[in-house]
């Protein structure tokens, strides 16, 4: 019984302090809050944001001038087939084997046999695709804007892609005079076609270059 009251004061000053300990948490979280807050609201800098906006244009672009370069890669390697067309052309006469007759076996092989002449729908059709697709791979790279502080990488890469595209628009002019008909060099055609494709093939390669160093820009 003589030790209840000192066991009550134990028990009293413990609590105290455990109250006093939960004031002074409670206390510091909240001085704390304020500057959490403001560090959360901080503003973040224009620079960083401008920066981004602008590779994201510039890369969307580049997805643009992929899109409608490689049309018109597609468009001239038809223009290639259309002048390239030869005859089927017998490859063996039948034999007689026994009883049992082979028959001939037909199939259009390249280098036996004349070349076709281009029909003119066709020659005509792909005539104005390409036309349609110069206009819009031009119209796309127009549209596009390299930063003012580029790499000079970036700049000479867009000053050939500037320049495949100049080569391509003299090819085409090249291919109008040689498609008025109404007959056709088959192999004068193909061979403007095929420069256009390898504009092509190669613009595709910077193209996939630039998107990379406007990404690490």
């Amino acid at each position: 019984m003589r030790h209840l009251p000192r066991m009550r004061i134990r028990g009293t000053i413990a609590c105290c302090c455990l109250l006093s300990s939960a004031i002074l948490l409670a206390t510091g979280f909240s001085l704390q809050q304020p500057a959490l807050a403001e560090t959360k609201n901080a503003p973040t800098g224009s620079l960083t944001g401008s920066v981004s906006s602008a590779t994201l244009q510039a890369h969307a672009q580049l997805k643009e001038i992929d899109s409608s370069s490689k049309m018109l890669q597609r468009s001239a390697m038809d223009m290639i087939g259309e002048v390239e067309r030869t005859d089927w052309v017998i490859a063996a006469e039948p034999e007689a084997i026994g009883p049992i007759i082979v028959p001939a076996v037909t199939y259009p092989t390249q280098g036996l046999g004349d070349l076709d002449p281009p029909r003119k729908k066709w020659v005509d059709f792909l005539m104005n695709q390409m036309a349609q697709l110069i206009d819009m791979t031009n119209g796309d790279i127009n549209a596009t804007q390299m930063s003012k502080d580029a790499s000079t990488e970036i700049t000479s890469s867009w000053k050939e892609v500037k320049d495949l595209m100049l080569d391509v628009t003299a090819r085409y002019q090249n291919l109008k005079t040689l498609t008025q008909g109404p007959k056709y060099d088959n192999l004068k055609i193909g061979k403007q076609a095929l420069a256009i494709y390898d504009d092509m093939t190669r613009l595709e390669g910077l193209n996939k270059k630039l998107t990379c160093l406007v990404r690490a820009n």
